[in-house]
């Protein structure tokens, strides 16, 4: 597919067109199309918009989902009814705040009070998933060791080499947050340091062996500290 991306998180493993009603068909990647809300509103005003809750309360400059989804809906002249019920549908709880952020949050993560807190619990796998594939075990290996551990995605499903995959890709997880085009620090408590994240990007360059998988060398050069 040449130079395709998942249109929401830059992946390029694993990509399929992901038909939604009432729209244009993107590609995504398999963790994004299994993350996707049921509900085409939701989906293409906030899940295809939006990669997270924070970017989405920074967007609109809100202090909780709910408010971030009433400007939402005022911008773009959309009933704020319909928009809780498509996104409330993917969670099956009549909670927006809580379906909205299971489908948006990163993993490692939870949102309180309008910023990024680290979940300890996810935030243990996160390190635990960077320091076996530095010690050599691969995407597939890391999946198998998960699931015979049982344990749990944040959807509560078992583990897939695409969600590894974006996990080890996500500058996210070293401090940084994607904005513009390009990458800024961000206020939220990383997971792993600098150095680490920019290992496992060399070593994710060296094994890949086709050349037509190699992704832009932009986004794995090690990172600087500075903003």
């Amino acid at each position: 597919m040449g130079d395709d991306r998942c249109e929401r998180c830059w992946g390029r493993v694993d990509l399929q067109e992901h038909p939604v009603e009432g729209m244009r068909t993107p590609l995504l990647c398999r963790a994004c199309r299994e993350a996707a809300p049921r509900d085409p509103l939701a989906f293409r005003e906030v899940f295809l918009q939006f990669g997270s809750t924070k970017e989405m309360l920074a967007h609109f400059d809100a202090r909780d989902e709910d408010e971030a989804i009433r400007k939402l809906c005022n911008e773009r002249k959309l009933d704020y009814r319909t928009m809780i019920r498509g996104i409330s549908s993917h969670g099956g709880s009549a909670a927006p705040g809580l379906a909205f952020e299971e489908f948006t949050r990163p993993y490692g993560y939870e949102t309180r009070d309008g910023a990024l807190k680290v979940n300890p619990g996810e935030a243990r796998t996160v390190g635990l998933i960077f320091e076996m594939y530095l010690e050599g075990r691969g995407i597939a290996k890391i999946c198998t060791e998960l699931n015979r551990a049982e344990i749990p995605t944040k959807t509560g499903k078992k583990w897939q080499s695409q969600t590894i995959a974006n996990i080890l890709r996500n500058p996210l997880y070293c401090g940084y947050i994607r904005r513009d085009g390009g990458l800024r620090n961000g206020k939220h408590r990383p997971i792993v340091d600098q150095d680490k994240f920019s290992q496992v990007q060399v070593e994710m360059e060296k094994r890949i062996r086709r050349p037509d998988q190699k992704r832009d060398a932009g986004l794995f050069k090690p990172l600087s500290r500075g903003g």
